[in-house]
């Protein structure tokens, strides 16, 4: 169990640091600005499927990453990265929809409320004037292309947790998959 444990945060400390470089580098050379959002795919899958302080912590490790790679300003990414965490663990507690109907709806979701706080964010310290339906249209399509990319991640996510032990078999054959 402990070599498993240990396996766990290897790999989920390499894909932080994987996916953190290769979004602000690679994915936006390749797809511009509708690159895919990786770290915020696993703050949305540790806020449907973790427990708050473990779900937090990776929350608060993945936004900490992109602050790091992708030179915003430091404690951006983690603060909207932990608000997208919180609201996405409140609204799927409170309107629980089973299986992969909750997945979709989360990512694209999850994708909008990070660009709404993002501005958010950047209108209350800086002074900016942003076109937002353009950047809400952008957003839109960068949700379809995460949704889509999170459809098949989130099937890796799942059987990653059920090798190391982080879900029980039951309730996966049973269709309850919340942990």
């Amino acid at each position: 169990m402990l070599l498993k444990r240990l396996l766990y945060c290897t790999s989920l400390t390499l894909f932080l640091f994987l996916a953190g470089s290769l979004e602000p580098t690679l994915f936006a050379a390749l797809f511009g600005h509708f690159k895919p959002h990786l770290l915020l795919l696993l703050v949305i899958y540790a806020s449907l499927y973790r427990t708050i302080p473990e779900g937090g912590f990776m929350s608060l490790l993945a936004g900490y990453f992109q602050d790091i790679f992708s030179g915003s300003p430091q404690g951006f990414y983690m603060l909207s990265f932990m608000l997208v965490f919180f609201t996405i663990k409140i609204l799927s507690q409170a309107f629980y929809v089973p299986g992969k109907k909750l997945e979709v709806l989360s990512i694209f979701l999850g994708t909008l409320l990070a660009t709404l706080y993002g501005l958010v964010i950047l209108s209350i310290f800086t002074d900016h004037a942003a076109h937002f339906f353009v950047v809400f249209l952008r957003s839109a399509l960068s949700a379809l292309w995460n949704t889509l990319i999170g459809y098949f991640l989130f099937a890796g996510f799942h059987t990653f947790d059920l090798w190391v032990g982080k879900r029980d078999t039951k309730k996966v054959i049973t269709g309850d998959a919340r942990s």
